[in-house]
């Protein structure tokens, strides 16, 4: 049986170890800014230079995208309950054509941008422990912009899940219109999946 010491001691070494394999939520929080901060400066530099191409603007985009968001995590948001009635094949093509299909999605919506400046102005904490970071965008002939971006994960592993334009999320969008699209298929994800593979 510990004594009272030992158990102390014990207690004192736990608090130690969890507090060292746990980083701090300002240190997370910082590095989520940091995060979209640089993404946001990647993104105006390649909207705003003009000798690339739009297919090299858009291979440029798709290169951020897949380097800052968690798209295999988004694709199974958005699939939602509809993914427990899909097949292991039918999902493994799903994964494949959403990552196609949502950075060609993206990738053409902000080339259609011209961004003067992106600054982050906030952060703070969602209920589930994810991080939401605001910023604001200015564009050229047009009022400011503000987005929210809500990282998830901690270190090296924070990725982008979500994104909030006008009150709106991209994800929950998507989500419903793809529900949309099921349904009308009597449920299954067959009519998805050809719609995207057109799209793709």
């Amino acid at each position: 049986m510990l004594s009272r010491r030992n158990l102390l001691a014990a207690c004192g070494l736990l608090a130690v170890v969890l507090c060292v394999g746990t980083p701090p939520r300002a240190a997370i929080a910082a590095d989520a800014r940091s995060l979209v901060q640089n993404l946001g400066n990647q993104a105006t530099k390649v909207l705003n230079d003009t000798a690339l191409s739009p297919g090299q603007r858009s291979g440029a985009l798709r290169q951020l995208l897949v380097a800052n968001f968690d798209l295999d995590g988004i694709g199974t948001l958005v699939l939602g309950r509809f993914g427990k009635r899909a097949t292991e094949a039918q999902l493994r093509e799903y994964r494949t054509l959403f990552v196609d299909y949502i950075v060609k999605a993206y990738s053409a919506r902000l080339g259609q941008q011209s961004w003067e400046s992106f600054t982050v102005t906030d952060t703070h904490q969602a209920e589930d422990g994810d991080t939401i970071v605001g910023s604001e965008s200015t564009a050229r002939g047009q009022p400011p912009s503000h987005i929210e971006w809500r990282v998830h994960g901690s270190g090296a592993g924070l990725r982008i899940v979500d994104v909030t334009v006008g009150g709106v999320s991209m994800v929950l969008t998507q989500r419903d219109d793809f529900a949309s699209v099921i349904q009308n298929g009597n449920g299954g994800i067959a009519q998805l999946l050809q719609q995207l593979r057109q799209k793709t």
